[in-house]
């Protein structure tokens, strides 16, 4: 039986994390794109998951994906005076199948 879960991300999910948002960014880095999410590096995404809120979804204990939200009264400036979706990844290999929209 597989055991779909979300959770709280913590530090020690760090370079699991990274190396999904690399993984699911690819296409975006090859077309140039320049955003926080698609060229982060480890430190960047310890970061993240240390300033915000971030959520990991697993199955079987595996991440498959992640979502970010981030508050506008935290120490860094703000895009929005409303919370928001930072960062936001599938898995490729799980894309289309509805796990980012149920962690939506």
């Amino acid at each position: 039986m597989t055991k779909t879960m979300i959770r709280l991300a913590n530090e020690n999910d760090a370079e699991v994390l990274h190396q999904l948002m690399h993984e699911a960014f690819t296409p975006l880095r090859e077309l140039g794109i320049d955003w926080p999410s698609v060229n982060a590096n480890l430190d960047a995404v310890k970061e993240n998951i240390d300033k915000n809120t971030t959520f990991v979804m697993t199955i079987d204990d595996e991440i498959i994906s992640t979502i970010t939200v981030r508050y506008p009264w935290g120490s860094v400036k703000s895009i929005s005076g409303y919370p928001f979706v930072w960062w936001f990844a599938t898995n490729p290999e799980y894309e289309g199948k509805g796990y980012g929209s149920q962690l939506l």
